[in-house]
């Protein structure tokens, strides 16, 4: 049996902009989308990154402060050149500063100075 759900235009309008929104995607996302599949050090820092958020209470990378997203784009923390991410202790935001500390006591591959 169907069922007959009348909207508003304001209801159809609003569920049209929800859509919209979900479907963006953020810089960040895009970078980690992105740098998933790469050989070596790229590839495990996402899954260093995704572990590091979740330990942290951010299950969605997305939903992560926007100091580290920003700590991370700006960093080029991907770029296989770059040799360290630098000392990040100086983050304002406390959260950015316990998922750099996570990320520090899981880095493999030398992106932070000791």
């Amino acid at each position: 049996m169907k069922k007959v759900i009348r909207l508003t235009e304001d209801d159809l309008t609003e569920l049209v902009k929800r859509v919209i929104q979900e479907q963006k995607k953020s810089a960040f996302m895009t970078l980690l989308d992105d740098s998933r599949g790469l050989q070596g050090g790229p590839g495990v820092m996402v899954g260093a990154i995704e572990e590091c958020l979740k330990k942290n209470g951010f299950p969605n990378p997305d939903s992560a402060p926007q100091e580290f997203k920003w700590i991370v784009i700006k960093t080029s923390l991907f770029n296989p050149d770059r040799k360290s991410l630098g000392d990040f202790s100086n983050a304002k935001d406390v959260r950015t500063f316990k998922i750099l500390n996570c990320m520090k006591q899981n880095d493999y591959y030398g992106y932070f100075e000791k």
